[in-house]
């Protein structure tokens, strides 16, 4: 068979047989092969240029080159990246340390593939391309900066990445040079969104009460993985987290962006507490329906449309409750005077109920009234609290790809603490954290054993700033605490050290003396401890005063954390034979520790906005201001990162 060129015009004549059509087809493909070996005789073009002749599809992704060569496309891609990578990378970011990174990322990504295509030339044109571009899109999703992801090519932003794939996709033989640009400025994009979606856009973290920093991701590899997809859904299943607290909490940013762009909800006006039955003004009474509809507390045609405001005469204008006649007055009447056009409406059990599930999802005491902070929680404008979503997210991003199995999971601002065995829930319970002055740190440890009937070893702060100034005050202090003075940490502590004790001088803390409570029942640590060494002296432990565990806000103690049920924690982490011990020791009175098997990973979260098991999206207080703390450090990414020319694309 003898070889001929075909031509590049349309031919006049197509065979019609599958004989015909499979020639046809092996005719089409030479040329393909002539017109690449011609394109690449030139090398490469600089972008924005075309080739003339024998312009041709990246079509080689497919093709493994011989042991021991690479293919001449893949040789074309290294020459191209050789002279424009610089400039792009240049574009995308003006940090020299970032653009040192990307590079070396970009070349370790595709020296995985030999320089094949990842993103054109298989299937239909750019398939892959569009289902990239289209996730990208969507990153908003996930609370992250746009700008951040933008590759600045001749002032093009990501979002014209889809015009130039649509362009591609019409040219019948799209110039290299273009296809190269194309798969170049996808590859840098993923890579900078896959460091920050699995590692967080702060690398350093400097907030007072956060001991944890965030974990390395291998983007090299998690962009390689990412490569490999087929389609969209599984593009997205490789690349985003598997966290499922991140999972549910990220599909929450669009409906409060929604929110926010429509100009949030309606700011409840101050007043005195409403309940039910009470009247309140046609104007407050507007406010706090939208409001419960925001969120979904109250379904969108639970509540009559108000009629049109009155002379306001009996309510006063602050848009509190009436007096407790005119209420009770306006009770009996059961709604009468808004179905005669008055002034004022009920505040009746659908609205309470819908206050109820607000509370509930704010972490408030649950008694359905429209008390003072249960107007501020309903306050906090939308923008807010989807700032608080998306610093949530970005601790999310700091935490590795898998939490352990086996752990004691302690989240600060809802005082809840949970127990997991092979993932699964074991063991919940409340618990009390540091108050705001006396705050819990953020970390992880070990669990590696538990104390009964502990002696409680003041601090040395607690010692100074409550107990010594008691005790110079009162002598008997100690002795009523069922507390003694005993020698430093380094000395044998079996006596203590009671006579001729000079109150005002006696040395240093910690060295020379420490205070410490003994067992019983009124011991602060109450009858169990659970012990994970930390630099920062804390630790899980039981508590006589147990009523704080009836108060929606348990920020009351020193900084360790304070457990509602000891007995049911001992179980989960010891199991019956040692829990039987733990029950023989707390009969007897002494001092006894008892080892795990294992150790448990302990570790103590920070989530102020998290969706629950009900799938119902829950917002916490800010107990120490670490979400303000990201949200400033995420600021300060953005500030650095986005060049001064393209400030105006942030928040677009």
């Amino acid at each position: 068979m003898s070889k001929h060129t075909p031509s590049t015009d349309h031919p006049t004549h197509l065979p019609s047989n599958r004989l015909g059509k499979a020639l046809l087809a092996t005719i089409l493909v030479l040329a393909a092969m002539v017109l690449i070996a011609a394109s690449l005789g030139r090398g490469p073009q600089t972008p924005g240029t075309s080739q003339a002749h024998g312009a041709t599809a990246l079509a080689d992704d497919r093709v493994i080159p011989e042991q021991g060569t690479r293919s001449q496309t893949a040789q074309t891609f290294v020459e191209y990246l050789d002279a424009n990578l610089a400039r792009l990378v240049a574009t995308m970011t003006p940090e020299a340390s970032e653009q040192q990174r990307l590079t070396e990322e970009l070349h370790a990504v595709y020296e995985r593939r030999d320089y094949r295509a990842a993103w054109l030339g298989s299937g239909p044109i750019l398939r892959r391309a569009r289902a990239l571009h289209t996730l990208l899109m969507k990153k908003r999703v996930h609370g992250l900066e746009p700008a951040l992801y933008t590759t600045y090519v001749e002032g093009q932003d990501i979002r014209r990445l889809i015009a130039d794939i649509k362009a591609l996709e019409i040219e019948r033989h799209p110039a290299l040079t273009d296809q190269l640009a194309l798969e170049t400025r996808l590859t840098l994009t993923l890579l900078r969104f896959t460091r920050d979606l699995h590692g967080g856009q702060v690398e350093e973290v400097d907030i007072p009460d956060w001991h944890k920093e965030p974990v390395p991701v291998d983007v090299v590899a998690k962009v390689s993985a990412t490569m490999e997809a087929e389609d969209r859904k599984e593009l997205k299943r490789r690349l985003e987290p598997a966290h499922e607290g991140y999972i549910r909490l990220a599909a929450q940013v669009e409906t409060y962006r929604q929110i926010a762009d429509a100009g949030g909800w309606p700011r409840l006006p101050e007043g005195d507490t409403v309940e039910v039955d009470d009247a309140i003004s046609i104007p407050l009474y507007e406010a706090l329906v939208e409001r419960l509809q925001a969120e979904g507390d109250l379904a969108p045609d639970a509540m009559p449309a108000p009629p049109t405001p009155a002379a306001m005469q009996s309510v006063d204008t602050a848009g509190g409750a009436m007096s407790d006649n005119a209420a009770s007055d306006n009770a009996a009447s059961d709604n009468a005077m808004a179905d005669n056009g008055a002034d004022t409406r009920r505040f009746d059990a659908t609205l309470s109920q819908a206050v109820e599930r607000f509370q509930a999802r704010h972490g408030l005491t649950v008694d359905g009234k429209l008390g003072d902070n249960t107007r501020r929680a309903m306050n906090v404008p939308a923008e807010e609290r989807l700032q608080q979503i998306e610093a949530n997210l970005e601790r999310w991003r700091w935490l590795p790809e898998t939490l352990p199995a086996d752990r004691i999971s302690v989240n600060v601002p809802s005082f809840e603490l949970r127990g997991y065995r092979n993932g699964q829930l074991q063991v919940e319970m409340k618990v009390a954290v540091g108050k705001p002055s006396w705050a819990t740190p953020i970390f992880e440890d070990e669990v590696i054993y538990a104390e009964v009937n502990p002696y409680w070893n003041i601090p040395e702060s607690i010692a100074d700033d409550e107990v010594l100034p008691a005790l110079r005050q009162d002598p008997s202090y100690l002795e009523n605490q069922n507390m003694e003075i005993v020698p430093g940490w380094n000395a044998d502590p079996s006596e203590a050290i009671l006579e001729d004790v000079d109150w005002n001088d006696l040395g240093t803390y910690g060295a020379d003396y420490r205070i410490r409570q003994k067992p019983g029942r009124g011991n602060a640590l109450g009858q169990i401890k659970f012990i994970f060494p930390n630099p920062h002296g804390v630790y899980l432990h039981d508590t006589p005063a147990q009523r704080a565990f009836q108060k929606a806000n348990r920020a009351v103690s020193h900084g360790c954390v304070r457990v509602s049920d000891p007995l049911a924690l001992a179980d989960f982490l010891l199991g019956e034979p040692d829990l039987e011990e733990v029950e023989e020791a707390l009969d007897h009175g002494g001092q006894q520790r008892i080892d795990l098997n294992q150790p448990m990973p302990v570790e103590l979260h920070y989530w102020t906005a998290f969706v629950d098991d009900e799938g119902r999206m829950n917002f916490r207080r800010d107990l120490y201001g670490i979400d303000e703390g990201v949200t400033e450090l995420l600021d300060e990414a953005i500030a650095a990162e986005v060049p001064a020319a393209y400030e105006g694309l942030v928040g677009s």
